[in-house]
């Protein structure tokens, strides 16, 4: 989301828009915090580079067809923060990340980055190894939010990369590697600036989930959840 008094200009270059916000009389402090985290175990060590990121192929798929996936999105759904905690051992950018928006009860499960040169169709990297269940794609800017949904190798949690337009041929079923390009940025569902919004969720049948579904239930909700970070680390804003 725009800041409050932005809502209306439309900027198409993180540098710039970061300029703008500088120049607001509502931010009231500058200060920025390094968020570091250690590697999770079995993950080894990321190097956030052009080579490191295109150096693995996408596998081909291995079943047809979208995974179902119900998003707890409506007012009063619960952040689930009593799961273990997540770190991501890639990045979904290339360059140094800025989260300009948190994870909270309005955001829900969800964190804004982008870096000082991320540009409409900048690539997008998955963050971590899993299988695509899910994406939305060719949505125009005022159009729903284009999407590429990606469940975990580590705990089948699912991590929904939201204005990002797809690789053209990738599809459900394709199993992605850390690193490996999925998509480039967009400005689909009116995004104010360039950037990914990355969301994490709980699968409905995890031991975690204070709601389990019904027996019967068709289409479970997945809720999100805010106790995750970046192996690499981000710089808040401001």
């Amino acid at each position: 989301m725009s800041p409050k008094h932005h809502h209306n200009k439309k900027v198409y270059n993180a540098a710039a828009y970061y300029k703008l916000l500088l120049s607001s009389s509502y931010l009231v402090n500058t200060n920025k915090e390094k968020c570091r985290n250690s590697t999770p175990p079995n993950t080894g060590t990321w190097n956030n580079s052009k080579n490191q990121q295109q150096n693995q192929s996408i596998d081909p798929p291995v079943n047809v067809g979208s995974e179902p996936f119900n998003p707890c999105y409506f007012e009063g759904c619960p952040n689930i923060n009593n799961v273990p905690f997540h770190v991501y051992p890639g990045s979904p950018l290339e360059g140094d990340l800025i989260l300009y928006q948190d994870c909270t009860n309005q955001h829900k499960g969800a964190r804004d980055f982008a870096t000082l040169t991320t540009e409409v169709d900048s690539p997008v990297y998955a963050a971590e190894p899993g299988t695509i269940i899910g994406i939305a794609s060719g949505n125009p800017n005022t159009g729903p939010a284009n999407v590429v949904s990606i469940k975990s190798d580590f705990d089948n949690y699912l991590t929904q990369y939201v204005h990002v337009t797809a690789l053209p041929g990738l599809t459900p079923g394709m199993h992605v590697n850390t690193g490996n390009q999925i998509g480039t940025v967009d400005l689909s569902n009116n995004s104010p600036l360039p950037h990914v919004h990355m969301a994490r969720y709980i699968p409905p049948n995890d031991p975690n989930n204070p709601f389990p579904p019904s027996p019967n239930d068709p289409n479970p909700l997945w809720y999100p959840t805010c106790n995750w970070t970046l192996q690499g680390g981000y710089t808040t804003f401001p």
